[in-house]
């Protein structure tokens, strides 16, 4: 994992840690990484419109959530480091 992913992933974890201690007994337990205020999984409805308002803002072309996967693997194969997944 690059060093920079490790990185925002620390930050998440921990950002995570400050929730679950925020939520209390509302905490739900999951595996996911990117969750609501008490650790479910996030509605899809709002995740698109916060990446449309994203793309906007950065005058992108519309795309799926999906196509970034397909950019990044792109990316890293034209760069010589094969993504693992």
């Amino acid at each position: 994992m690059p060093n920079r992913l490790s990185k925002k992933c620390a930050r998440q974890r921990a950002a995570q840690r400050k929730l679950r201690f925020a939520a209390g007994t509302k905490w739900v337990e999951s595996d996911l990484v990117f969750t609501s205020s008490i650790a479910t999984a996030l509605n899809e409805r709002n995740v698109r419109r916060e990446f449309e308002a994203i793309l906007t803002k950065a005058n992108l072309p519309p795309m799926r959530i999906h196509d970034l996967r397909h950019t990044c693997a792109s990316l890293c194969w034209r760069k010589g480091s094969i993504p693992a997944w």
